[in-house]
């Protein structure tokens, strides 16, 4: 069995919904206007099918796991289907979020070939009690042993709101008699306190707090509150091995919140992506996506746990003996997309930590780091023939680059950028629109619109292009 290699979480602009729920964060932000409930194709720059064409195997390295989950209702996206059929004929894994209670939508996922069914998984968010002041509780577990009937993997998944602590015991009673086990606990975020992640949003005590909900022995929630407040300074994958996906535009940051573009995958699909890692850069006080980052995507390489994903999602029925998750999706949760993947060379991990170290906090390395970066550039350089070079972009990392260059044997005629007229620079600036002169190479620095700045400056010079990504 083939496992997927990389995990793409997938926001869609879908914000229509059924449901009030007052830890919703478009409620908590005050845009419960943007829940109108309607099914829609809006907000999408793409097609599906063009989405499908940047999304194969062969240009993703891989096969990989997408999961999506709309800002509202994941099921009011008219498309879905669509887009999720294609994806598994390729041979992905495709998730999603939902509130489980768009009947027509989840009986069409049902109906969907045995082989697909295998990779698909559905986080069913159990809104108890908005469920039972609309009607839809039975609705929902209906859906919910549907998904099981079909073989199709599944978690009942419970937000930790004060809002329902008055109901545990009927949540724990309605739970064992449709879903043979207790629903696993996610960790309520406040989205109005600025600061900590995550941010625990109720008005008990701590420990309190925790006896709560560790009467649900949910291993998501265990795991959320031994990593609670806790920084992370370990060499961060994420920007490789999981990533933040919007299905929207096509852009692609590290993870969730993090607004460090790394590529447009929708754009320039005949070119293969480059992933890039942050490194020991993480820009969180505390990693509150790390149950799916670190847990499924290994972004810590020496990560020494023995959890691993399919805990947060699976449990074993008490009615049956049967399982949430699929043998399939058992396998496939019990590993880390790290594993299918080497890790960088010390060279690699160097440069793009020090790269990555000025686009996050525009500081540049130290004296040491320098002197080994610069070593490594006269190498690579003097092997390629690369003497005379240009830099496109000269922000913060296109300066840094200037420097590195001149700690060596590379010369720097010129740079290159739109904003021209107004850079500060001790080499002429020219715009993008004129001919260069000659150069063996062009080091472009926005590496994040590497393909599209090179088809527009391709006419302008017979140079290598190079993105700075590929300097070592």
């Amino acid at each position: 069995m083939e496992n997927f290699v990389r995990f793409f979480n997938c926001p869609i602009p879908v914000t229509g919904c059924n449901l009030r729920c007052d830890y919703c964060y478009l409620v908590q932000q005050g845009n419960e206007k943007l829940l109108d409930f309607k099914e829609s194709n809006e907000g999408f720059m793409y097609s599906v099918p063009h989405m499908l064409k940047a999304l194969t195997p062969e240009r993703m390295g891989g096969i990989c796991a997408f999961h999506i989950c709309g800002e509202g209702e994941t099921m009011l996206w008219s498309e879905i289907c669509d887009l999720a059929l294609g994806l598994y004929e390729m041979g992905h894994y495709v998730s999603f979020t939902t509130n489980c209670t768009i009947t027509k939508m989840m009986k069409r996922f049902t109906e969907f070939p045995r082989e697909y069914r295998e990779k698909m998984f559905f986080k069913c968010s159990f809104h108890y009690r908005e469920f039972k002041k609309r009607g839809l509780l039975e609705t929902f577990a209906a859906n919910v042993s549907a998904l099981a009937d079909a073989g199709i993997s599944y978690t009942v998944e419970l937000v930790t709101s004060d809002y329902v602590l008055d109901n545990l015991e009927e949540i724990k009673k309605f739970s064992m008699e449709n879903f043979g086990a207790m629903p696993h606990v996610l960790t309520q975020r406040s989205e109005l306190v600025r600061g900590k992640y995550p941010r625990m949003k109720s008005l008990l005590e701590k420990e309190q707090y925790d006896k709560t909900w560790g009467q649900f022995d949910s291993a998501l929630f265990k795991f959320h509150q031994a990593e609670f407040d806790k920084k992370h300074g370990e060499f961060c994958y994420a920007g490789v091995y999981s990533l933040q996906f919007h299905l929207k535009t096509g852009n692609v940051f590290p993870c969730p919140g993090n607004n460090k573009l790394i590529v447009n995958l929708f754009e320039n699909i005949e070119q293969k992506p480059t992933f890039v890692p942050v490194g020991h850069n993480c820009p969180f006080d505390n990693c509150w996506f790390g149950y799916v980052t670190h847990i499924l995507g290994g972004v810590d390489r020496d990560l020494n746990s023995e959890i691993y994903f399919k805990e947060f999602r699976d449990r074993v029925r008490k009615d049956n003996g049967r399982h949430w998750l699929s043998n399939t999706m058992r396998f496939a949760y019990g590993h880390r997309c790290s594993e299918f993947h080497k890790p960088l060379s010390w060279e690699r991990e160097l440069f793009f930590d020090c790269l990555m170290r000025v686009v996050y906090k525009g500081v540049w390395p130290g004296e040491l780091e320098m002197d080994q970066i610069t070593g490594i550039l006269n190498r690579n350089m003097e092997k390629e023939g690369i003497k005379n070079v240009a830099i496109y972009g000269m922000a913060a990392v296109g300066k840094w680059i200037r420097e590195l260059c001149a700690r060596s044997k590379i010369n720097v005629l010129f740079g290159i950028d739109r904003k021209y007229d107004s850079i500060v620079s001790d080499i002429n600036v020219i715009s993008p629109e004129e001919k260069f002169p000659n150069i063996d190479c062009v080091i472009v620095t926005v590496y994040s619109q590497y393909d599209s700045i090179c088809k527009k400056i391709k006419p302008m010079t017979d140079a290598r292009l190079l993105s700075v990504l590929e300097l070592v």
